[in-house]
């Protein structure tokens, strides 16, 4: 498609850079030439604005969610959704400020990746930013899904929202833009940080694809090294691009991994809490109200858990290209014959290897496959917890004959 025809990587983002400044996310302006935050006049302005806006939005989002607290009978699980909730319209409130914080080093990034295109460029590789371009505006629409959604529910079927039981929840226009105001900033949040972490993910697989091209990492490959000045100047490139990229992978977790744990903890106790109020509805004696409203909160859940789900992935991959990085690295050691001079160049691209190994990190925890494990079994045992709790509460004539 003609339309989707891209030249660099600074123009693929395009898509996800007018969204967030459209959506009053982001506030610098980038400079083309330079690759880097300006900040204007109107940038400033429009941030205070956004810092006041989101505000008075926050007060009225938080009146509706008081819905929450006279949702049940239960005081733990009402003050469990209020909580969880709440995180999530905090942490759209404080994203713009945190953004205007950091926008300096999101552009370096940027500028980092775009330095390795060119480098890789000249070693015969090269990315397809006509597709990474389709694919930020898939990402883009697929995180705005959930905008979409309760923007045609509350304009076209306000039935559907009093057969739910949460039509209190939008009393006014301003309590339906701060929700979408929340839901508009956790898109473009988690679309902006899986597209950098798939950017990321692919130089590191380049470059890896380089190092195999132009070394020996197999049993079948040549031992002898025709040129050794040549190979010698070529693994000081390697260890030079994977240096850049390990600034890059540090840059990401200075500028995004902070709002990941904040968001994690969100999504945490929004699952926790949206399963158990299910479960409670089952087993208590609510009306059915109250059980669509449960019903309701899983789905949203849901929605959400898949925009972690994504993030979580993709920072796996990024760590999966980088730790194979090494294994090429020593297999060339171990299949290769070089000169003094090349083995010196391999012992130095070794040492940085180990001494600075980049991996996609919140300081707190690794975001790697286990993390999923580690949750789930987190979750399982709170909410075993919860329901321990929540025993006064149970109707035992609801549950099936021999259950007990």
């Amino acid at each position: 498609m003609r339309w989707f025809v891209v030249q660099d990587y600074i123009e693929s983002l395009r898509p996800i850079y007018l969204a967030s400044k459209a959506c009053l996310v982001h506030f610098s302006t980038l400079d083309q030439s330079t690759v880097s935050a300006k900040r204007t006049l109107f940038g400033q302005v429009s941030l205070v604005f956004t810092v006041f806006m989101d505000i008075c939005l926050f007060t009225f989002a938080i009146r509706s969610l008081t819905l929450y607290l006279e949702v049940t009978d239960s005081l733990l699980l009402n003050g469990g959704l209020f909580a969880s909730l709440a995180l999530t319209f905090i942490f759209s409130t404080t994203l713009p400020l945190w953004n205007s914080h950091t926008d300096v080093q999101m552009y370096q990034l940027y500028k980092n990746i775009a330095i390795c295109d060119v480098e890789l460029l000249n070693l015969g590789f090269t990315e397809n930013h006509s597709r990474h371009h389709m694919m930020s505006i898939v990402l883009l629409c697929n995180s705005m899904m959930m905008v979409a959604y309760i923007v045609i529910t509350i304009v076209f079927f306000p039935s559907y929202l009093e057969w739910l039981g949460i039509a209190n929840l939008f009393p006014s226009g301003w309590t339906t833009l701060s929700y979408v105001r929340t839901n508009l900033v956790l898109g473009v949040f988690i679309s902006q940080t899986t597209l950098t972490l798939h950017s990321l993910r692919k130089r590191f697989q380049m470059l890896n694809q380089a190092i195999c091209k132009y070394l020996p990492t197999t049993v079948q490959s040549k031992r002898s090294i025709p040129n050794p000045k040549l190979t010698s100047l070529l693994i000081r490139k390697f260890a030079t691009l994977h240096d850049l990229l390990s600034d890059t992978v540090n840059l990401y977790n200075y500028c995004y991994s902070p709002k990941a744990i904040f968001i994690a903890a969100s999504y945490f106790g929004l699952t926790l809490f949206a399963w158990f109020g299910l479960i409670h509805a089952f087993t208590a004696s609510t009306d059915v109200t109250t059980l669509r409203m449960s019903v309701a909160n899983v789905v949203y859940d849901c929605f959400f858990l898949v925009l972690f789900g994504l993030l979580v992935s993709f920072s796996c991959l990024v760590n999966r290209e980088c730790h194979r990085t090494a294994v090429l690295l020593h297999k060339v050691v171990c299949y290769g014959s070089f000169d003094r001079r090349t083995t010196k160049q391999l012992r130095c691209f070794s040492q940085q290897l180990w001494h600075q190994l980049p991996k996609v990190s919140s300081r707190l925890f690794d975001f790697e496959w286990e993390l999923f494990y580690h949750t789930s079994g987190a979750l399982a045992t709170y909410l075993v917890i919860l329901i321990q709790f929540d025993l006064g509460n149970i109707n035992y004539k609801r549950l099936p004959q021999g259950i007990l």
